[in-house]
């Protein structure tokens, strides 16, 4: 309540009693837009022991408690009637004007009733002097219209005259800020003159003395070219190699590298994002990553391709995880993948990884340790661009891909379905025979195109 406010919330002015013990309810009574409204400002400052009731003062004290609203623009805008859009259902609705308007009789006080629409109505401002019918109210009506007085004008010429004041000031702040820019400008632009001469000097100073010194600098260039010539790819450090795509000589880093090495720095690079984004996608403490029964079902999903373990000539995981144990590993108690490389790492360092596992294979055959040698199957030939012979085209426009001979799809298929997928399918495909290995199935023609994969993850 207001008794239990705190003092320095409140503002205590003492009640002066009226000498006759009336106190007065004026209602001004003027046209719209007609200064009624200046009146009442200059009217509140010769009287201040006058409350003012309408509606813009309850935006202002609105205001003044803390709350707040965007600023009224356009035709709605008026000061007798200002729109309530705090979004408060007690303010917007004139609850409080409501309430206010049946607090204020019962408080004996002097009043402005500054509704200029119901003070010009005849029954909205009957309505208002019965609210204030007790004996100690004296209700009077104030016509504010006609010729202003002398003061009136003055006061308005004042308001006029500051606010011409303030726009010119605005212009000529600006005025200032536009000159003070130009000169800026044209300080920068005789920096950059000069700067600009002098660049040039120093370039013509410098073309001279190349000039002078021209055959000795082609020698050194020469030695320099020589130099670069003479870079062995096989015995430059590796890790310390800025740019894998040129040594220095023009020659790449990867220039030895056969099938086996780029399929092996494919498969690190594709199962180091895989792992990683696994991690990222399930965001489960408990399984950081899968185990390797599920990689090709993993892989397929993220990558959309096949993936088999006999293009790297082994029969497990394991036997993968070897050959590229700078990446990957399989966890020996949990069967989970591992990859033994931050998320940040550039790309670059994979191409890296890739030669230092070739300059090893080749160091150990040199050795005489054959099982060093590695040889990957090849893909299959393109199918033939011509069209098969007799215009035979595929029923539908697609036709299934054959498999090949003893490979289940997916792999792992045999281990049973895995949780959230459709009884008896394995990552939204139904196995042939439940584990039993599916045979090669020859197509009418090579000329065919890929049936897409419907399922739980494909969708045509």
């Amino acid at each position: 309540t207001l008794c239990g406010a705190a003092q320095a919330d409140v503002e205590v002015v003492p009640s002066v009693a009226p000498k006759d013990g009336l106190y007065d309810v004026l209602f001004p009574v003027a046209l719209p837009d007609e200064g009624t409204f200046d009146w009442i400002d200059s009217f509140m400052q010769k009287h201040p022991e006058y409350d003012e009731l309408s509606d813009r003062k309850i935006l202002e004290w609105a205001q003044h408690s803390g709350l707040w609203k965007p600023k009224a623009t356009g035709w709605k805008t008026s000061n007798d009637k200002p729109e309530f859009n705090f979004g408060l259902p007690g303010m917007d609705d004139h609850s409080v004007r409501r309430v206010l308007r049946a607090v204020a009789p019962t408080v004996p006080r002097n009043y402005v009733i500054m509704e200029v629409k119901s003070n010009l109505i005849d029954s909205e401002r009957r309505a208002t002097l019965q609210k204030f019918s007790a004996p100690y109210f004296r209700k009077t009506a104030r016509v504010v219209m006609g010729e202003p007085s002398q003061e009136f004008k003055q006061v308005q010429l004042d308001k006029l005259l500051k606010e011409k004041q303030e726009k010119a000031n605005i212009a000529w702040r600006a005025k200032k800020a536009e000159a003070q820019r130009k000169r800026d400008i044209e300080r920068r632009q005789k920096e950059l003159a000069d700067m600009r001469k002098k660049a040039d000097e120093a370039r013509k100073k410098a073309a001279e003395e190349a000039k002078e010194k021209g055959l000795e600098l082609e020698a050194e260039a020469e030695a320099e070219a020589d130099a670069a010539m003479e870079i062995d790819p096989d015995t430059v450090d590796v890790m310390s190699v800025e740019d894998v795509a040129d040594l220095g000589s023009g020659e790449p880093l990867f220039s030895s590298f056969s099938h086996e090495d780029w399929a092996l720095l494919a498969i690190r690079y594709e199962l180091f994002l895989l792992v990683h984004s696994f991690k990222k996608d399930l965001d489960d403490p408990d399984r950081p990553s899968f185990s390797g029964k599920d990689l090709s079902f993993y892989y397929s999903k993220y990558f959309k391709k096949h993936f088999g373990l006999r293009s790297f000539n082994v029969d497990s995981v394991e036997g993968l995880a070897a050959l590229i144990k700078d990446t990957l590993s399989v966890d020996s108690k949990t069967s989970f993948l591992q990859v033994l490389l931050p998320e940040d790492t550039p790309i670059a360092n994979f191409v890296k990884l890739a030669e230092l596992h070739r300059r090893d294979r080749v160091r150990r055959l040199d050795a005489g340790d054959e099982s060093a040698e590695l040889k990957f199957p090849r893909a299959s030939a393109a199918a033939p661009s011509h069209p098969p012979p007799g215009g035979l085209k595929p029923a539908g426009g697609h036709q299934a891909p054959a498999q090949k001979p003893g490979v289940l799809r997916p792999q792992g298929a045999g281990s049973g379905p895995r949780p959230g997928l459709p009884h008896g399918s394995v990552g939204g495909m139904v196995p042939q025979g439940q584990g039993q290995k599916r045979p090669a199935t020859q197509p009418a023609s090579l000329w065919v195109a890929k049936q897409p994969r419907t399922g739980m993850f494909f969708k045509r």
